[in-house]
């Protein structure tokens, strides 16, 4: 399976083999879908069916992120309603701070990041070092490492994921360990000053609210 620029690979495969194609690796189904017709028609109109989570080692059981939404079985959505005719709190949640533009997607990814930190926690991110930003967006780019079919042998084999850290070849542990202490700093820390600094007050609400 190729590990960089995977989707590359698979359009080439999708000149050959088609919108659907099925490939084994060491006993471990994978299907990959080439068309967004397809795919709408499978996930979308037929998501009672088709729609599910993998279970991932790497990802889940050893990083830990099926402790939480990414692989979770039913990923929920949650809004904040404000008042009408007042102005709209995503946008003044993202006018805070002015974060420097590197490139679309860091942009995109930055500022995104703010206003879900804002609204869920009643933080602002005071720049682009913050660790309550940078640290959910190295964790992002973590699970999608961890995620990739066969970027990680422990997801082919899951045996190894019981391999002794001392052990050659079990590098992935450590991999794992540092990830899941990324995720867990990504996870709770802003909870936990939430909890400390929020507990009881309504200024939150009230300037998202107005």
């Amino acid at each position: 399976m190729p590990v960089d620029s995977p989707w590359l690979t698979f359009t080439k495969w999708k000149k050959k083999y088609g919108d659907i194609i099925h490939v084994d690796i060491l006993g471990r189904p994978l299907v990959i879908i080439n068309s967004a017709k397809v795919a709408r028609e499978l996930m979308d109109k037929r998501s009672a069916v088709y729609s599910d989570r993998p279970h991932f080692i790497m990802a889940g059981d050893l990083v830990g992120y099926s402790e939480t939404f990414p692989l979770a079985k039913h990923p929920f959505r949650a809004t904040i309603p404000y008042k009408k005719g007042s102005s709209n709190p995503y946008k003044k949640c993202a006018e805070r701070p002015k974060l420097l533009i590197y490139s679309n997607k860091t942009f995109w990814n930055r500022r995104i990041g703010v206003i879900i930190i804002r609204v869920t926690y009643g933080y602002y991110v005071k720049d682009e070092t913050d660790p309550f930003l940078t640290t959910p967006l190295k964790a992002m780019d973590n699970f999608s490492e961890a995620s990739i079919p066969g970027n990680f042998m422990v997801d082919v084999l899951p045996f190894m994921g019981n391999l002794p850290s001392w052990m050659p070849g079990s590098g992935f542990l450590q991999t794992a360990k540092a990830w899941r202490k990324i995720f867990y700093d990504a996870s709770y820390n802003p909870y936990e000053w939430s909890m400390q600094n929020l507990v009881g007050s309504t200024d939150l609400w009230n300037d998202l609210l107005d």
